[in-house]
């Protein structure tokens, strides 16, 4: 069975985005260990170069209330890979703990991350 990670599209979906679906996207998983992470990315075309996963915000929901989470935030500000399904996968396994198979992004407003406090997918 397939695990998918899903995020809310929260830019908007006809921008340049790679094969993401949407230059701004936003999830709250649960990672291999039953930590609830916020994760909201977007691209960031930096001196004309590719697209590039630009995160600007990452932190255990149990520090809503700052936004901030000290293992965490040295994930946010730009990160120096293309913004591509393939690379956001690949990053959320490795460094947050999670052992997704698949993502999509949805665009038509029937997932949103802020009108529940439950994760996404995990």
């Amino acid at each position: 069975m397939s695990k998918k990670l899903l995020f809310e599209g929260a830019g908007w979906e006809k921008a340049e985005s790679n094969d993401v679906g949407n230059c701004r996207i936003r999830t709250r998983i649960k990672n291999n260990e039953g930590r609830v992470i916020y994760l909201e990315m977007g691209t960031c075309n930096r001196q004309g170069n590719f697209l590039q996963i630009h995160i600007s915000h990452c932190f255990d929901v149990k520090d809503q209330e700052s936004n901030h989470t000290k293992d965490l935030c040295q994930f946010e500000g730009v990160q120096y890979h293309k913004y591509t399904k393939a690379n956001i996968l690949q990053f959320v396994n490795r460094e947050l703990n999670c052992s997704f198979d698949e993502m999509e992004v949805i665009n038509d407003n029937s997932i949103r991350v802020h009108d529940t406090k439950n994760p996404l997918c995990g």
